[in-house]
């Protein structure tokens, strides 16, 4: 690849102050834990322009993707030990980005790492508040393979609830079409993406 397709990878872990070094790319990148995670949970083949491209995460995906499972962990650890309820258990966090930054990627790769790392069979409720986000969003999830048909993005209200009753693994909606207030499931491992 062109030199313009590297990033600068400047810490290791979040609270570091970030400095771009050979010496912290290769303690990042090339310790062996942090290696084969790389491989393994950090790459993406993206044919959503008509040709593959190879995508590795950036450095803050990276980190955050992790921070996030390391989270769900905690709270799924915490809650079997008795140590918080089931409503504190649910409540996962923020991930922030910036413009530009990758958000659709960093969801990607969070939704697969957690397919593959942890037990369960979850479903990700991924909703936005505009069209073309979710056409965008939508588009990222089926251009890496998440996704292979459009099946999994709710019409309407009614196609919304039905599809929150199956076991899709993802489900892409615009938050307007949440206009119904009965309880539709009581799955526990469904897992809300909210894009802004």
């Amino acid at each position: 690849s062109k030199f313009t397709h590297f990033l600068d990878w400047k810490r290791i872990v979040e609270d570091q102050e970030g400095i771009v070094s050979l010496d912290t790319i290769l303690r990042g990148t090339c310790d062996k834990g942090r290696c084969i995670d790389l491989t393994e949970n950090y790459i993406l083949f993206d044919d959503s322009i008509g040709t593959v491209v190879k995508l590795v995460a950036r450095n803050h995906q990276f980190i955050g993707v992790n921070k996030a499972v390391a989270h769900i962990e905690q709270l799924r650890s915490d809650f079997e030990a008795g140590k918080i309820n089931q409503e504190d258990k649910q409540k996962l966090g923020v991930f922030w980005h910036t413009q530009g930054s990758g958000k659709s990627y960093s969801m990607a790769f969070l939704t697969q790492k957690i397919h593959r790392k942890l037990s369960g069979s979850h479903t990700f409720l991924v909703v936005t508040d505009r069209k073309e986000l979710d056409k965008q969003i939508y588009g990222t999830f089926a251009g890496v393979g998440a996704v292979k048909d459009k099946a999994s993005r709710a019409k309407d209200g009614k196609d919304l609830k039905r599809l929150l009753k199956t076991d899709n693994r993802y489900i892409f909606t615009l938050i307007h079409k949440f206009n119904f207030e009965e309880v539709i499931t009581d799955r526990d491992d469904i897992i809300v993406i909210s894009d802004e």
